[in-house]
């Protein structure tokens, strides 16, 4: 075979079949680099950020502790526990008067911003004719995070993990709005 250009076109023009393997191979060794490249990058990152992640919550554990410490110092018969079972309770309190649209006896546990937030959003469901149902509330754990305080004010940070059935009807007819009553949430 003729494999000069000198013959009125190039070999790749003259054997398409040719050109299109050369392609091919191409693409397939590229694959391959970018596999190794990648893979081994993708496999350091992972690496890296698991240990980030370990670091993280080391340094949550050692704030934690600290704040069980400064919560102690504060309060030698600070029961954390106690504490945690308590919380647990409002949580649950607060989703029934939620659901209930009686939040008013909550504004005493809570600061005015955070309140007022609640009642808003209550007060949209009630303009707009609708309830939001929390149903079937299962508390799946209590933590507590961090504690701080400053000379005005005491700040708990609590991490509360919950299932929940969490769905909105119609008022006037009981139909499903959004949300679902068959699909847990876990939060």
């Amino acid at each position: 075979g003729d494999y000069s250009s000198s013959g009125g076109g190039s070999f790749y023009e003259s054997n398409p079949a040719y050109a299109v393997l050369n392609v091919g191979f191409i693409i397939l060794v590229l694959r391959a680099l970018a596999r190794t490249y990648f893979g081994t990058s993708t496999k350091k990152q992972k690496k890296r950020q698991e240990q980030q992640q370990i670091e993280q919550e080391q340094q949550l554990n050692k704030e934690r502790r600290a704040s069980i410490d400064e919560l102690l110092a504060l309060d030698p018969a600070f029961d954390e526990q106690a504490l945690l079972d308590r919380i647990g309770e409002v949580y649950i309190y607060m989703q029934q008067a939620w659901q209930n649209k009686l939040f008013e006896p909550l504004h005493a546990i809570m600061t005015d911003p955070l309140y007022n937030m609640f009642i808003s959003r209550l007060k949209r469901y009630s303009d707009e004719k609708q309830t939001n149902h929390v149903d079937d509330i299962e508390i799946t754990g209590v933590e507590l995070k961090r504690f701080t305080q400053s000379v005005t004010q005491q700040s708990l940070t609590v991490l509360i993990s919950t299932a929940i059935t969490d769905y909105v009807t119609d008022d006037a007819t009981g139909e499903v709005v959004s949300g679902s009553k068959d699909m847990r949430l876990h939060m």
